[in-house]
């Protein structure tokens, strides 16, 4: 292979490189918003019911993200974590904070309930985001357009499963 034919492949597969990762980017972007529209959909769900017959402060109200959010529900005798989309919406949350944090707690969890989403490699018990630490510089992490879909799907189906009313005998 002489030198320009050698420059030209060089060239064509950081061409690749870089777009196969703006995809993979944009994709792993795209999940992390889903989740996180769902969180603020819930949080303001929540907050305007309870606005109706209490003051509160939207600013403080379920701040801390899904812990808060299980507990106002669970004083509204709701366990969300019952429900039988709360698994993939709790696979979700995992992805999600893996994909903005990289290696630690959430991706530990995944790893354990999930464990597809991690590419391996052939040392003992390890995938390449223990190898590279974050999700985000190199493709880390199998993931595919239809979990758009299956997420998004799994997200309406919580709004369907919640009870069509839901008191609290505490507030």
């Amino acid at each position: 292979m002489d030198f320009v034919t050698r420059d030209a492949f060089e060239a064509g597969l950081d061409y690749f490189e870089n777009i196969s990762l703006m995809k993979y980017n944009n994709l792993a972007a795209w999940i992390t918003i889903l989740y996180q529209f769902w969180e603020q959909q819930v949080r303001l769900f929540l907050y305007k019911e309870i606005k109706q017959c209490y003051e509160i402060d939207f600013k403080e109200f379920c701040a801390k993200g899904i812990k808060e959010i299980k507990e106002v529900f669970k004083l509204h005798n709701v366990d969300i974590e019952t429900l039988s989309s709360w698994s993939k919406i709790n696979e979700l949350r995992l992805l999600c904070n893996t994909v903005k944090h990289g290696d630690g707690g959430s991706a530990q969890d995944l790893r354990t309930i999930a464990p597809d989403f991690f590419q391996h490699i052939s040392l003992p018990d390890s995938d390449i985001l223990d190898l590279y630490k974050t999700t985000l510089n190199d493709e880390v992490l199998n993931i595919h357009d239809d979990l758009i879909s299956l997420y998004g799907d799994n997200l309406g189906n919580f709004w369907d499963e919640l009870p069509e009313r839901m008191y609290s005998e505490e507030m």
